[in-house]
């Protein structure tokens, strides 16, 4: 028997906490991809105090899912007719 477990999507806020939770200062100062998504969520929770989900450009998406292991879904796009 197989469970499927639908992962809650995650709010900006909860997303900048567990990556401050997660790396150092010196660890984002010395990788510019880790700069870059603090950069982003830190941005992300200055709006609503990040208490919304949000959904990333691609970009984005691989490095939270490179480096918190998350992939946000995306929206369903519709056909263009």
């Amino acid at each position: 028997m197989e469970t499927i477990i639908e992962m809650k999507e995650k709010t900006c806020r909860t997303l900048f906490n567990e990556f401050k939770d997660r790396y150092s200062t010196d660890e984002v100062d010395q990788h510019p991809q880790l700069a870059k998504l603090f950069t982003y969520l830190q941005h992300r929770c200055s709006q609503a105090n990040g208490n919304y989900v949000h959904e990333p450009n691609e970009n984005v998406r691989e490095l939270l899912w490179k480096f918190m292991n998350y992939a946000p879904k995306k929206k369903p796009t519709q056909g263009v007719s």
